[in-house]
């Protein structure tokens, strides 16, 4: 079995720029920007957090309790300090 020809010669890097669609050039350019990727993963990571919040919690939501704790201050001490 022998190898064919390629029935059309290969193209061009200006060939494929001109014929690429608007979202192919962005991601091309994308690809190349290294910042741009690490915050995209990041990016991910934050959304599969969100997605799937049991797998990542460490404590049962109906464990914990409602009550909020108490900071009011008491008369004494907020006398002195208008004082």
């Amino acid at each position: 079995m022998t190898a064919r020809p390629p029935a059309v010669a290969p193209e061009t890097a200006e060939d494929r720029i001109s014929v690429a669609s608007n979202w192919r050039l962005v991601w091309w350019r994308f690809r190349k920007h290294r910042l741009a990727l690490l915050s995209a993963l990041v990016l991910l990571a934050l959304y599969g957090v969100v997605l799937f919040p049991d797998f990542v919690s460490t404590q049962d939501p109906e464990a914990t309790t409602l009550a909020w704790p108490s900071f009011r201050c008491s008369a004494s001490t907020s006398s002195t300090a208008r004082a």
